[in-house]
C-alpha cells in the first residue's frame, strides 16, 4: 500500500474504533472494538510500502502562510536528514519507516490497554530501539521533531508496563532517557527561536503519514507539552513507591502547575464561561493523534494538592504546606457552590477527606511549635524562633482568579507561624477542632467506622498539643477527661475482632491519656500537700482519685496486651512480637511498671505486691531485649531498657525492707 490518502483512511478508521466506538463496548466484552479494530493495524503493516518519497505531491495548501510554509521546510528537511540511515539500516524510505513506528505504536498500545502486557512490551522495545539507530552522535542533533511525540509516548507507555510489574528500578532508567528527551526538545526550541522566527516543535504522531494543515505551531507544542505533564505524573508515582519522598513531591507540583497553566490558558479563552472546559479537554479530535492527558480535574487536583501538602507539612515548611491547603480549599468552594445535586454527596465526602489535612497540619504545627519552644528554653538567643515567622511558600500555584477565590482562603485559614504561647496554640487549636468536628459528622460511626475512630483520634491529639501550652493544672486535667470523653466510649464499643488494629491503638490511648492524668493528679496533689492545703477528707478523696486514675490505666494496658496473647486459649503472650507490634507491646508493659509504682498504698503488703508487679513488668522487658538474636528490641527501647535495668538492681533492696517491717 503506497497511497497515503488511503493509509490516512485507514488510520483514522482505527483511532474511530479505538478512541470513540470501544467506549459503547458491553461489560461482558469490555475489548470488543478494540481487538476489532487491532486487525486494521495488522494489515496495514502487512500490506505498506518500504519506499513511499517524503515529498509532499501538493504543498500549495503549506504556501498560504509563512508559519506553513515554515512547517513545510521542516517536514520536509527532517524527513530528508533520516532518509539515508533508514535506506541503509531497514532498506526503507524514512516516510515508510515513521509510518510502520506509528502503527506499531498504536498496535502496542492496543495489546497494553486490552491485557496482552508483553506483547504490546516487546513491540515497544523493539520501536524504541530502531528509533534510537537513527540518532546522529551529539544529544543536540538528535532532536528530530517528526517523531520526538511518538518516541516520548513510546517511553511513557513503557514505563506505565514496568511500574505495573512493580520493577521500579527499570523505571528509573526510562525517566533519565524521557528528561533527556524533553531537554534536549528545550535546547533546540530556545536555539531555534534565536535563529529563527518559528519555533522547531514536535509534529503530531498523525503527521508521519501526512502533514496537517489544521494544527498551529502552539497546537503542536501544547500537545507535546501536555505529554510531558503525563510523563511527569507517572514519575511523582514511581518516585512514591521508591518512597523518595522530596522527587516525588517535586514531580507532584510540576504536573499540578503544568494543569493549572493549562488551564489559566482554556479559561481565558472561553471569556468567563469556564464550566465548558471538561467538555473541550475531552473531546477527541480524530485529526490529530489522541493521547494520554492528566486532565485538570477540580476535584482531582484538589485532592493532589492537599496530599503534596503533608509531604511539606513533614518537612515543617508550614508556608508551602498552607498554600496547597488554600488552593484545595479554594477549588473546593466552588465545587460546593457549583456542584449539581447527583453529586453532591460525593463532593461532600471526598471534601471532606481533603479537609482532614487541614486538621493533619494544625496538629503537626502545634508539635512543631513545641519543639521550637522547648529547644529555645536552652537557647537563650530568640532569634530562631523569630526566623520561623512570616515565611514565604517556595512556589505558587497561580489559580484564575475570576474562577477561584485564592485570596479569601488565605485571609480564613490557619497560619503557618508557629505558636509561640497558649493565645496562639488555641487559635489554631480552635480552627483544627471545628474542621475535626465539621467532617465527623461525614464520617460517622455507622457506614465509616476506621474513618471516625481516626477523626476521633485526631481531636484527641489536637487537645493533647493543646496541653503542653496551657499553665493551669486544673484545667490540663479538664482537657485530659476531654480527651477521655472522645476516645473512651468508641475504645469500649469497637469489635476487636472486625477492627483488631484499631481496638489496640485505642486501648493503648486510652491507657495512656489515664497515666496522664494521673502524672497531673499525682503533681497537684503534692503540691497541695507540701503547702498544707489539704484537709484529712480530701487527702483522702485525692488519694482515692489517683488509685482509680492508676487502675484504669492498667486496665486499659492490660486490654490492649490481652489482644496480643497467643490463641486459642489466649493465657499467654508470645515467646515473640511481630515487629510492627514490639515496641507497643514493651512499652504497654512499661507503663504497667510506672503505674504499679505510683499507686498510694498504706499497707506494706498491698505496697509489696505493687512493687513485685512493677519488678515484673520491668523484667520482662529486659528480659525480652536480652535473649532477641537480631536487636530490633534493644534498638528500639534502649531508653526504657536502661531506665528498667537500673529499677530492677535496688527494687529488691525496696521490697526486703517492706518485708522486715511486715514482720
Amino acid at each position: 500500500m503506497k497511497d497515503l490518502e488511503v493509509i490516512k483512511e485507514k488510520y483514522n478508521e482505527y483511532l474511530n474504533l479505538y478512541y470513540v466506538e470501544s467506549i459503547k463496548d458491553p461489560e461482558e466484552e469490555p475489548y470488543k472494538t478494540k481487538y476489532a479494530s487491532r486487525k486494521i493495524l495488522v494489515n496495514l503493516l502487512e500490506e505498506l510500502d518500504g519506499q513511499i518519497p517524503y515529498l509532499l505531491e501538493d504543498t500549495n495548501d503549506f504556501l498560504q502562510s509563512e508559519e506553513q510554509s515554515h512547517l513545510l521546510r521542516q517536514y520536509e528537511s527532517f524527513s530528508s536528514n533520516v532518509e539515508q540511515l533508514t535506506q541503509k539500516k531497514f532498506s526503507k524510505s524514512s516516510k515508510s519507516f515513521l509510518i510502520e513506528k506509528l502503527i506499531e505504536f498504536n498496535l502496542a498500545k492496543n495489546y497494553i490497554d486490552t491485557e496482552e502486557i508483553e506483547s504490546g512490551e516487546k513491540i515497544l522495545s523493539k520501536l524504541v530501539k530502531e528509533l534510537d539507530e537513527l540518532n546522529p552522535s551529539t544529544p543536540i542533533e538528535e532532536y528530530n521533531p517528526l517523531f520526538y511525540n511518538l518516541k516520548l509516548s513510546s517511553f511513557n507507555e513503557l514505563v506505565f508496563v514496568w511500574s505495573s510489574r512493580n520493577n521500579y528500578k527499570k523505571c528509573l532508567n526510562l525517566i533519565q532517557t524521557i528528561e533527556e528527551i524533553y531537554e534536549c526538545y528545550k535546547q533546540k526550541k530556545n536555539l531555534s527561536i534565536s535563529e529563527n522566527k518559528f519555533e522547531t516543535v514536535p509534529f503530531d504522531p498523525s503527521e508521519l503519514i501526512s502533514l496537517n494543515k489544521k494544527l498551529s505551531l502552539k497546537k503542536r507544542q501544547d500537545n507535546f507539552e501536555a505529554l510531558y505533564t503525563h510523563s511527569l505524573y507517572f514519575f511523582a508515582q514511581i518516585y512514591a513507591k521508591l518512597d523518595e519522598k522530596e522527587k516525588s513531591a517535586l514531580y507532584c507540583q510540576q504536573t499540578l502547575q503544568r494543569q493549572i497553566d493549562e488551564h489559566n490558558e482554556v479559561i481565558d479563552g472561553l471569556r468567563g464561561n469556564p464550566d465548558e472546559y471538561e467538555e473541550i479537554i475531552k473531546s477527541k479530535n480524530l485529526d490529530e493523534q489522541p493521547q494520554e492527558r492528566v486532565l485538570f480535574s477540580p476535584l482531582d487536583w484538589a485532592t493532589h494538592a492537599a496530599a503534596l501538602s503533608q509531604y511539606y507539612v513533614c518537612e515543617y515548611d508550614f508556608a508551602t504546606a498552607r498554600h496547597c491547603l488554600c488552593c484545595a480549599e479554594a477549588i473546593l468552594d466552588k465545587l460546593n457552590s457549583s456542584e449539581k445535586k447527583e453529586n453532591e454527596e460525593k463532593l461532600k465526602e471526598q471534601a471532606a477527606s481533603i479537609r482532614r489535612c487541614w486538621a493533619k497540619y494544625a496538629i503537626e504545627l502545634l508539635k512543631a511549635s513545641r519543639s521550637k519552644l522547648l529547644a529555645s528554653t536552652e537557647q537563650p538567643d530568640q532569634n530562631d524562633l523569630i526566623s520561623q515567622l512570616d515565611k514565604s511558600s517556595k512556589f505558587h500555584f497561580n489559580l484564575p482568579s475570576q474562577v477561584y477565590n485564592l485570596d479569601l482562603c488565605e485571609r480564613n485559614a490557619i497560619t503557618s507561624n508557629i505558636a509561640l504561647d497558649f493565645a496562639q496554640a488555641k487559635q489554631i487549636f480552635l480552627k483544627g477542632q471545628q474542621i475535626l468536628n465539621e467532617i465527623k459528622q461525614v464520617f460517622v460511626i455507622d457506614g465509616y467506622v476506621t474513618d471516625h475512630c481516626e477523626i476521633a483520634r485526631d481531636l484527641s491529639e489536637l487537645y493533647a498539643c493543646l496541653i503542653f501550652f496551657e499553665e493551669d493544672m486544673e484545667r490540663k486535667c479538664k482537657m485530659q477527661k476531654r480527651r477521655l470523653d472522645i476516645l473512651q466510649p468508641i475504645c469500649d464499643e469497637l469489635s476487636e475482632q472486625f477492627y483488631l488494629s484499631l481496638k489496640r491503638q485505642l486501648l493503648f490511648d486510652v491507657g495512656t491519656i489515664y497515666s496522664e492524668l494521673l502524672d497531673l493528679k499525682l503533681d497537684i496533689f503534692r503540691e497541695k500537700k507540701e503547702q498544707n492545703e489539704l484537709s484529712s477528707e480530701k487527702s483522702t478523696q485525692s488519694v482515692s482519685k489517683i488509685n482509680h486514675l492508676a487502675s484504669k490505666s492498667i486496665e486499659y494496658f492490660n486490654r490492649f496486651l490481652n489482644t496480643m496473647k497467643v490463641q486459642p486459649e489466649k493465657k499467654f503472650l508470645p515467646e515473640k512480637f511481630d515487629d510492627h507490634n514490639i515496641r507497643p507491646a514493651l512499652l504497654a508493659k512499661f507503663y504497667l511498671g510506672r503505674l504499679y509504682s505510683k499507686i498510694i498504698a498504706v499497707e506494706p503488703s498491698k505496697r509489696l505486691e505493687n512493687l513485685k508487679q512493677t519488678l515484673d513488668s520491668y523484667s520482662y522487658i529486659c528480659d525480652y531485649c536480652e535473649k532477641e538474636d537480631n536487636n530490633t528490641a534493644m534498638n528500639i527501647m534502649i531508653n526504657e531498657y536502661q531506665a528498667c535495668k537500673e529499677m530492677i538492681t535496688f527494687l529488691p533492696a525496696q521490697m526486703e525492707k517492706l518485708r522486715f517491717l511486715m514482720k
